[in-house]
Order: C-alpha cells, then sequence, then structure tokens
C-alpha cells in the first residue's frame, strides 16, 4: 500500500501539509487498545491537513508509538511520514488494516476540508504494522470522496 505523497508524486501531483496538533502525550484508553499498548504509553498525536496541488484531500489524526521514533516531533512533518519513518527511525509500514465508511460532514471537516456540511466523507479508521508486524500507528482520516478514490486487489 502506497501512501498519499507517493501515490500523487507518481501522478505528477504536489502533496502538502497544515500540520494543526503535534503534541506528545499518553496513550488513552482506546489508542492502547488499538496500538496493543498499556494505557498512558507515550504516543505522538499528529493532525494534519494534506492537501494536493493546495485543494484539500483529506483530514489525518495520527497516534504513533513515541519510544519507536523520538524527537520525529521535530521533525518537518509536511512530507510523506512513512518517508520520514522509513530514513530516519528505520520504521516500515508494512500492512495493516482499514476499515471504510461513508460518513456526512460536520462544521469542523467542512470548514477543514472546504465542503458543505452534511456533504458525504469517506472514513478510514485503521493500524498500520511494522517490518516485524507490531501495531504502531493508528490512524483516522477523512477524505473528500469527490477527490479521491479507494481501489482493492484481493489475491486468492
Amino acid at each position: 500500500m502506497r501512501g498519499l505523497t507517493e501515490a500523487m508524486q507518481a501522478i505528477g501531483a504536489n502533496v502538502t501539509s497544515i500540520v494543526q496538533k503535534n503534541a506528545i502525550e499518553e496513550a488513552t484508553e482506546e489508542v492502547a487498545k488499538n496500538l496493543q499498548c498499556p494505557q498512558g504509553t507515550q504516543v505522538l498525536h499528529i493532525d494534519r491537513l494534506r492537501l494536493v496541488n493546495d485543494l484539500p484531500l483529506r483530514f489525518d489524526e495520527l497516534y504513533i508509538i513515541y519510544r519507536l521514533c523520538p524527537g520525529l516531533e521535530n521533525m518537518d512533518l509536511n512530507q510523506s511520514l512513512r518517508e520520514l519513518l522509513r530514513r530516519k527511525f528505520h520504521l516500515r509500514v508494512s500492512g495493516g488494516i482499514y476499515k471504510i465508511k461513508a460518513i456526512l460532514a460536520n462544521e469542523h471537516q467542512a470548514n477543514s476540508l472546504l465542503v458543505q456540511v452534511g456533504d458525504p466523507l469517506l472514513l478510514a479508521e485503521g493500524l498500520d504494522r511494522d517490518q516485524h508486524g507490531y501495531p504502531f500507528i493508528d490512524t483516522t482520516s477523512i477524505y473528500r470522496c469527490d477527490r479521491y478514490e479507494f481501489i482493492a486487489e484481493t489475491n486468492s
């Protein structure tokens, strides 16, 4: 699975980010359950709006196990997070699981993504695993469905 930056660069598009939150926090019960770590474990919480050719495409809320990437909060997050994690911390996303469903935009989502309240959006909730199979990124992404499509391939 390619990340947004890699997928958009492949078609010649420019991807940028507006980081809205970048803070070390203690994992809540829900985040700890998703990441399969003890509640209170330090996580890096990143919220960022992702733009393609200066148009908002998705909003990401990420929780990353901090001990795996100390100092990430001080790095430039206006780039491919996957590539940054691979290059600086030798962490590679090797798989994961995502649940995708349609939602209707609330006021905050509409303002961030430049849509109308009530417009359809795609909500993707997921968990990325590292090259050893351990969960390390808990992700919630909200996509403008008029600018993005998911393609799934299965093998039997």
